[in-house]
């Protein structure tokens, strides 16, 4: 059995984001294909969410990916989105 030292305890790779929990905004924003500012729009409207620290801000992949499954089912061919918004069942209106 090898010897685990605080310098090998302490030497990891960084990871990748199929690793990562979290991600800042600058990845964030690298992984949904938009700007910071259009990111931070997205949060101050509530339709993504992140996690407030001193100092950062974080967001979780998990948020990502969904938000980003549901915006791709949602789009249609002339880029809008309103609707399925509005309306994530896609259903008629009564």
């Amino acid at each position: 059995m090898a010897l685990i030292t605080s310098q090998t305890f302490f030497q990891r790779e960084p990871l990748g984001v199929d690793e990562a929990v979290c991600v800042r905004r600058t990845k964030a924003a690298q992984m949904l294909a938009v700007s910071v500012s259009t990111l931070d729009r997205l949060v101050k409207a509530g339709d993504i969410t992140c996690l407030k620290l001193p100092g950062c801000v974080l967001f979780r992949v998990d948020t990502l990916r969904a938000w980003a499954s549901q915006r791709e089912s949602c789009d249609d061919a002339r880029g809008g989105t309103t609707q399925c918004v509005a309306n994530p069942n896609n259903t008629p209106a009564a």
